[in-house]
């Protein structure tokens, strides 16, 4: 019996682990990464949320990170998330934009995942 509890036991946590690992991102959860990322400088890890096409437009003359010191805590506020079929679009805002206008930022997805495209 004991046996029995023990397998039970591993058989549910393993699956546990197996639905959160795979849980899909939202799209406003890695626009806001994406763009904490690039006003932090950290350019790969703001082009691994890209898709290919993208990483080009995102510094393309470099690879360099710059990451380490955070600049200042940026406030991201996701205004409107519209989905339609695999293209995703997030309006959001932050205090240093102003009155400034900020086009809405797009994601398509692919392979299961939400990219920023460019």
């Amino acid at each position: 019996m004991k046996n029995l509890s023990t397998f039970s036991f591993i058989v549910l946590l393993s699956a546990t682990i197996l639905v959160a690992c795979n849980k899909e991102r939202r799209p406003e959860t890695v626009a806001k990464e994406f763009l904490y990322d690039l006003y932090n400088q950290k350019i790969r890890e703001a082009k691994e949320l890209a898709t290919e096409e993208s990483q080009a437009k995102i510094i393309p003359d470099s690879d360099a990170n710059y990451s380490g010191n955070v600049l200042k805590r940026l406030v991201i506020t996701i205004s409107k998330v519209e989905i339609v079929g695999n293209e995703a679009y997030v309006t959001y805002t932050f205090p240093e934009a102003g009155d400034q206008q900020i086009p809405p930022l797009k994601l398509v997805k692919q392979n299961n995942k939400w990219l920023i495209s460019l």
